[in-house]
């Protein structure tokens, strides 16, 4: 996923041509919001989990490596009834620090 930063000029949220798959409802949220802000952070934890199939031949120690679990951090935003989390919320909270640390 690349995301990319732009500017809507003198168009309506409405008139956007979006792909109801991907897009669940569009609003806007003044970048102050964010600026002002910080998300809820939760962390989730993976632990390996293989099929039979998986080519443990091909790793060094095969099946007794030293598999390590993960942590991975989910953001959420509360902005009045949105609820804004994982990969949106992570983008905007990084697009937020961005601009904190280069506009100073």
């Amino acid at each position: 996923m690349y995301p990319y930063v732009g500017e809507v000029i003198n168009t309506k949220l409405e008139d956007l041509k979006l792909n109801s798959d991907e897009v669940d409802r569009v609003f806007t949220v003044p970048l102050k919001f964010f600026c002002k802000n910080e998300p809820e952070i939760y962390e989730i934890n993976f632990e390996p989990n293989f099929k039979e199939d998986f080519p443990f031949h091909r790793i060094r120690h095969g099946k007794n490596y030293n598999w390590r679990n993960m942590k991975y951090p989910i953001y959420f935003f509360e902005y009045g009834e949105y609820n804004i989390w994982g990969l949106t919320a992570k983008i905007t909270h990084n697009f937020v620090e961005y601009i904190k640390k280069n506009t100073k």
